[in-house]
């Protein structure tokens, strides 16, 4: 290809400049560039890790008012209602660690040009000149689930002094006890466990493990009293408890009737789900955060909340008060470490083993009271005695 001349190049130079407008494109495109190196520049973090700042973005994103971290810090001093428990989950997680407000406080006294900063950076920044920040952020979570929390903790409190009321006052359950210390020492008469006192919560569930040694195959020849035979030492326990035939009297209390010994401790099943740990740690949990609250000088966000904190106060008295004679009861030191799970399980369980007794032995009654009168009523009907007519076909005969 022949080279132009120079006088060519440059008129085709120029038409190019002319058609297509070149110097303004490459303006705009350097713009560009150089306002998208500073963009960079500035999106970058200069005082904490990349993911840190991508991590605190991230989170931001989901709240259009962290743009103004300046309004942010204005909400959270005057603990603003604006301030729901999503939005306070999303500043707990953004809080400055103790590094980061070293960072800041010296950044701060260096320089004070804030675009120099990234996003997370300016709002870190902002946060940290909050004393205290994190606890009084958690102090006005407290305060908008306060309600719930108290409702929570006096539904405790109430499902133990309930329990404890239905094992204390229950005379099934106490008949039951006596009859299973009279049996027990009946067992062991001449030996050194014998003529006890008493006996462990524990042994409760171990009184199905005494088998019995008789035929359990033995029945009255009278098919009306045929009792179900006991198998352990519960059953025959429960038998004798529920014997009411006195002097040969049966009156109305029978076995068939008896209720369940599950719905005289019906709070117990709920009451075993609480381990004294987790119910003490959660109510010292709740009156510290009380105290937050009035560090924060923060009641006023609040109703009664001295009143209401000194009805839950009252309720854990009363409740440990009501644990405290349970444990005497069942034969527990006060000082020992048994909560509410070990002892109301124990118990829950015995009365779920007394009720399947019950109820085995009410269906086996109802089926001998069914076959008896279904005997009775063939024995009352006369027999036919079948009448054939001469002629007729009887060579069946």
């Amino acid at each position: 290809m022949d080279d132009m001349d120079e006088r060519k190049e440059e008129q085709i130079r120029k038409k190019v400049h002319e058609v297509f407008d070149t110097k303004l494109l490459q303006q705009k495109t350097s713009e560009k560039t150089s306002e998208k190196k500073k963009q960079q520049e500035l999106g970058m973090p200069k005082l904490i890790p990349l993911k840190r700042a991508n991590n605190i973005s991230i989170v931001l994103s989901r709240w259009k008012a962290a743009k103004d971290p300046q309004c942010i810090v204005d909400m959270i001093q005057s603990a603003s209602s604006e301030l729901d428990i999503d939005k306070l989950q999303i500043l707990i997680q953004c809080v400055p660690n103790e590094e980061e407000l070293l960072l800041f406080k010296d950044y701060i006294e260096d320089n004070d040009k804030d675009n120099a900063l990234s996003q997370p950076e300016r709002f870190l920044r902002a946060m940290s000149a909050i004393p205290n920040l994190d606890h009084r952020l958690r102090a006005i979570m407290f305060a908008r689930q306060f309600t719930e929390h108290a409702r929570d903790l006096r539904a405790c409190f109430e499902v133990i002094e309930n329990s404890c009321n239905d094992v204390l006052h229950s005379k099934d359950l106490r008949n039951i006890l006596k009859h299973a210390l009279y049996c027990g020492n009946v067992l062991n008469e001449g030996t050194v466990r014998g003529d006890a006192n008493g006996f462990s919560l524990e042994s409760l569930l171990l009184f199905a493990n005494v088998k019995t040694t008789t035929n359990k195959n033995e029945k009255d020849t009278d098919s009306s009293t045929t009792v179900l035979p006991p198998g352990n030492l519960l059953e025959v326990i429960v038998d004798a408890a529920d014997d009411d035939d006195v002097g040969g009297i049966e009156d109305n209390r029978s076995t068939n009737n008896k209720h369940s010994l599950r719905e005289d401790l019906k709070h117990c099943e709920r009451a075993m789900r609480f381990s004294r740990g987790e119910l003490e740690s959660r109510y010292e949990a709740f009156r510290k955060n009380v105290e937050n609250l009035k560090e924060e000088r923060l009641e006023h966000l609040l109703c009664d909340v001295a009143k209401e904190n000194e009805s839950i106060d009252e309720m854990a008295i009363r409740a440990r008060e009501k644990f405290d004679r349970l444990k005497v009861f069942v034969g527990k030191p006060l000082t020992s470490g048994e909560g509410p799970e070990e002892i109301f399980t124990n118990i829950w369980l015995f009365a779920e083993s007394v009720d399947r007794r019950r109820r085995r032995t009410k269906e086996n009654k109802h089926k001998n009271t069914t076959r008896s009168i279904s005997d009775n009523t063939n024995k009352a009907s006369p027999q036919q005695t079948p009448h054939y007519t001469s002629g007729t076909n009887t060579a069946w005969i």
